[in-house]
């Protein structure tokens, strides 16, 4: 299933020339512990004439309101549009061209995220600051299984210095540091 939602997004965002990375749940399985997700999602950059043309693109395969695709657009949010057979959701969140958007999006790795799918994910580190963020805004236990599945799975392999000088610049210190390994 998001084999297929995969399959019919990628060429779109390639087509349009729209800079995207994928995160959330399918970037901590890539670079972590599989587990189950209940959408993709995608930090995006487009124009607004990429984001109609996205938008328009994405019908009949999905569901998207363009109204709140433009609303989220002025005010750096997300949308979303739903596979109308598959009925899966991806969430498309817009840079806010914040140190970290600008950071993670240069950074992204072109990487297999199905069988015969590659797409720019973000790095593990970057997908463990997206996850202290979460945190520090309440999100479940989930994103820490998350951090602690791609520490495990990338232990002496994370560039620690990014981690740390952004997780300062974020102000994530009191998060971070009972989760960070030794160096």
């Amino acid at each position: 299933m998001i084999e297929d939602v995969l399959r019919a997004v990628l060429p779109l965002l390639d087509r349009l020339g729209i800079l995207y990375l994928i995160t959330g749940g399918i970037a901590a399985t890539v670079h972590g512990r599989p587990r189950f997700t209940q959408d993709i999602d995608f930090v995006v950059v487009p124009t607004r004439d990429q984001l109609d043309r996205l938008v328009d693109a994405l019908d009949p395969e999905f569901t998207v309101n363009r109204d709140a695709a433009r609303e989220a657009y002025a005010r750096r949010g997300e949308f979303n549009a739903i596979h109308r057979t598959l009925v899966f959701k991806v969430d498309f969140w817009f840079s806010t061209g914040d140190a970290f958007d600008v950071s993670r999006l240069a950074r992204a790795q072109r990487l297999e995220v199905a069988p015969g799918v590659s797409a720019r994910v973000a790095t593990p580190e970057d997908v463990i600051i997206s996850k202290l963020l979460w945190l520090r805004e309440g999100a479940t236990e989930r994103s820490a299984e998350d951090i602690q599945g791609i520490l495990r799975a990338h232990a002496g392999r994370l560039d620690l210095d990014y981690l740390d000088s952004m997780v300062r610049r974020l102000g994530l210190e009191q998060i971070w540091t009972p989760l960070r390994p030794n160096a």
